[in-house]
């Protein structure tokens, strides 16, 4: 299975050690309460990694980033992970046999 050979991310050890379909509710200083479910995502020894299947076209990777930036400050204002480990946005597109990555907060996407 392609997603399940993935090297990097470490999928494998992401499945073991993560949290699937992962709920969470955020009040914002706005007074707003954000509700979100990410996808999968894992601490691991060194860095936290958050994923996000994606059915439609890698072209839209942009917007993908912007969702999984949100999941990122949310993970990190509810406490759910480390604050110190950078934190890694995964983006996977099964039917193209593709993934994009970035760290969080980082204006590029490599």
């Amino acid at each position: 299975d392609f997603v399940e050979a993935l090297a990097e991310p470490p999928m494998r050890e992401v499945f073991q050690k993560g949290h699937a379909e992962w709920g969470f509710s955020l009040k914002m200083d706005s007074g707003k309460i954000l509700q979100g479910s990410i996808d999968l995502w894992a601490e691991l020894d060194d860095k936290v990694y958050i994923i996000d299947y994606k059915t439609g076209s890698s072209v839209y990777v942009k917007s993908a980033f912007e969702q999984m930036q949100i999941y990122s400050n949310a993970l990190k204002k509810i406490g759910a992970c480390s604050l110190n480990k950078p934190h890694i946005l995964v983006a996977i597109y099964p039917l193209e046999g593709k993934v994009v990555s970035s760290n969080a907060n980082s204006a590029k996407h490599s």
